[in-house]
């Protein structure tokens, strides 16, 4: 089979997405830090997703991943936050001693309503949009070996998420998250390893599946 490669038209693309991320955090800053607003919280935020793959795109699947956030009002006494998070994903199968990475950049978009709120806490729930963008592939074999590939995944869905936010000193919050989401997922990779001919991997499926995160959000200037 022809070998394709995708790394020539993927690259721009993925530099879009960064350089987009940039300017939309830019912009979420800029829109909140008033006089009049609650202040922003900024972060660090991690978590994990379970996702049921078709047999055929491999099976079963995690995801894991590690960035920043922001969240318009973490401790504020407002209906409504807004909160980004943008961060490096891996989203891997392991079965039978093979195991099988992709890996890339991924962000939400989350819109939260509140539902209870006291000095040291803040209830909400609301919807979730996410965007993943793979362009990294390995696998692993029973050896140990590792293999590289030339490709492509997109994924983009939507949940329901539920939070918890704990204010534990003035600066400081925690937060747990939790929730189900839908995604769906396009692309294909080019398991070319210099040694075999090229075998071009389709992926296109729709998966539901449930996540959890944790975040460390230190609140910007706000009187709590």
């Amino acid at each position: 089979m022809k070998s394709i490669i995708y790394k020539s038209t993927t690259k721009p693309q993925a530099d879009k997405l960064r350089s987009g991320i940039g300017g939309l955090i830019l912009a979420v800053i800029l829109i909140n830090w008033t006089p009049t607003s609650h202040a922003v919280g900024l972060g660090i935020d991690m978590g994990t997703s379970e996702e049921n793959w078709s047999r055929d795109s491999g099976g079963d699947r995690e995801t894991m991943h590690f960035g920043g956030v922001l969240d318009t009002a973490p401790a504020g006494y407002t209906v409504l936050n807004y909160r980004l998070t943008v961060g490096k994903e891996s989203n891997y199968l392991g079965n039978n001693g093979y195991r099988v990475h992709y890996s890339g950049l991924a962000m939400t978009h989350t819109f939260g309503l509140r539902l209870a709120q006291g000095p040291s806490y803040r209830l909400w729930l609301g919807p979730q949009f996410k965007y993943s963008y793979y362009d990294e592939f390995q696998d692993r074999n029973f050896f140990g070996s590792d293999n590289e590939y030339d490709g492509f995944i997109r994924g983009y869905g939507a949940g329901l998420v539920i939070g918890y936010n704990l204010n534990l000193t003035r600066p400081v919050s925690l937060s747990f998250t939790g929730g189900t989401r839908y995604m769906r997922y396009s692309g294909s990779y080019d398991r070319n390893t210099g040694q075999t001919a090229a075998s071009e991997v389709a992926i296109e499926d729709e998966v539901v599946g449930n996540f959890f995160g944790f975040s460390v959000i230190f609140r910007l200037g706000e009187n709590y």
